[in-house]
């Protein structure tokens, strides 16, 4: 997502009145016209305050990153449990796996 864009979504996303399905709803919104850097979804992700919120940011956003590669290393940290870890990584493991066949 362009920078400035992106910027002005985390201070929407920072609005405290706003509920965690608001924030959801928001991240949902701008994912299905944008694509983000890992970065930048890590960012998102942490805008989430409830544990399922960030799980769910997490598993949506996979699919937008333009930098999959990154995406483990930076999104798995900001998941509080090794179960929410786990889904985010089985998520992922598809899609590995589709990269590593299409270029055998």
């Amino acid at each position: 997502m362009e920078p400035f864009k992106f910027s002005r979504l985390l201070e929407t996303l920072a609005i405290e009145s706003l509920s965690d399905f608001e924030r959801w709803s928001l991240i949902k919104l701008a994912a299905s016209i944008n694509y983000f850097t890992s970065a930048q979804a890590k960012m998102l992700v942490e805008a989430m305050s409830y544990r399922k919120g960030k799980l769910d940011a997490a598993i949506l956003l996979h699919s937008r990153a333009i930098d999959p590669e990154k995406y483990g290393a930076a999104v798995l940290e900001q998941l509080g449990t090794d179960t929410d870890r786990q889904a985010l990584e089985d998520v992922m493991k598809p899609a590995k796996s589709m990269r590593h066949a299409r270029s055998d």
